[in-house]
């Protein structure tokens, strides 16, 4: 992992102040641009330190997985299962594999066998 600026993250200007609080969103794709390692897309929050600087930026009541989460319910952020955890990505930015294997939607051209067996099931009773 390599060493990234928290003065750019947490957008303070040159006397340390913070002249305008970023929201959620914003302080998410920012540490995501910010915090990636060149060769990938997408960030660990625990090895990345995503999840110590936004309690340090929003303070430690704010709870990075709950608000995490609601910004990917929202389409905001889209968070990958991987074997450490998960990897936070920007919408668009995920694996295509990721796209192909869990964001098919039901009805729409391509949905799983599986998918369309539970939903023609429902619509039997």
């Amino acid at each position: 992992m390599t060493t990234h600026s928290k003065a750019r993250l947490t957008n303070r200007n040159s006397r340390g102040k913070r002249p305008v609080q970023l929201t959620v969103e914003e302080f998410t794709i920012q540490a995501i641009e910010t915090l990636r390692d060149e060769k990938y897309r997408g960030i660990n929050p625990i090895f990345s330190g995503f999840n110590n600087y936004f309690k340090e930026y929003f303070g430690p009541e704010t709870d990075p997985v709950k608000e995490t989460t609601q910004l990917a319910k929202d389409g905001k952020l889209v968070i990958v299962p991987s074997r450490a955890g998960v990897t936070f990505y920007k919408p668009g930015e995920e694996p295509e594999w990721f796209k192909q294997k869990f964001q098919k939607k039901a009805g729409t051209p391509g949905a799983s066998e599986g998918l369309a067996k539970i939903l023609a099931a429902g619509k039997k009773k």
